[in-house]
């Protein structure tokens, strides 16, 4: 039942990763559209049009990054989730291992196949002491996994308030900009205007 259960979670793993490696290939492409709309409004960088271009493409980001970090919170829930799963069949196996020494204890010497029993208790406390083994194994890699999973989750979410610090930032400059250019262009429309009337 352990190695299934291995498996799973191994499986999972991947799917998991696959979908991390996906937008980590959109965050860098975004990332490089970003790059090159900051060198083609190099000189009018906070331009309504400039300051445009870099909401959209912020905003897009920072949907990609919460994906992300939904993905890796999915995968810590699940690491925890497997984790305690395989502690608990450590308590089962431990509460097997002591019953099974308790019935060797009471088995009467004078009894009929006395020896038989002794065996296969024995058998069975060795049986379940292997598996006991391998499930702390398990667990000890379960434990690194999940702090892998919660120190990558971490810096998803610090990656994903920065860009929202960005995108903050930027629409406030956004609205300034554009502010700016309304009054400008009714600046420009009195002036006309009253060029016209003389």
């Amino acid at each position: 039942m352990g190695v299934i259960r291995t498996k799973l979670v191994i499986e999972g793993e991947a799917e998991y990763r696959k979908a991390i490696s996906a937008c980590n290939s959109e965050l860098k492409a975004l990332g490089s559209g970003l790059a090159l709309i900051e060198q083609q409004c190099e000189g009018t960088a906070n331009s309504v049009s400039a300051l445009t271009a870099k909401q959209e493409n912020l905003t897009k980001q920072a949907e990609v990054q919460k994906e992300k970090l939904s993905v890796m919170q999915t995968a810590l829930e699940n690491s925890k989730r497997a984790m305690k799963e395989a502690a608990d069949e450590s308590e089962k196996l431990k509460f097997q291992i002591e019953d099974a020494a308790s019935a060797l204890e009471k088995i009467d010497q004078n009894s009929e196949n006395a020896a038989e029993r002794q065996e296969a208790l024995k058998t069975r406390i060795k049986d379940l002491n292997v598996e006991l083994e391998k499930n702390e194994d398990r667990i000890q890699k379960l434990h690194i996994n999940t702090s892998k999973w919660q120190d990558s989750t971490n810096k998803a979410q610090k990656e994903l308030n920065d860009m929202q610090a960005e995108l903050a930032a930027n629409a406030r400059y956004l609205e300034k900009a554009s502010s700016s250019a309304d009054s400008a262009a009714r600046s420009i429309d009195s002036y006309g205007n009253a060029v016209e009337k003389s």
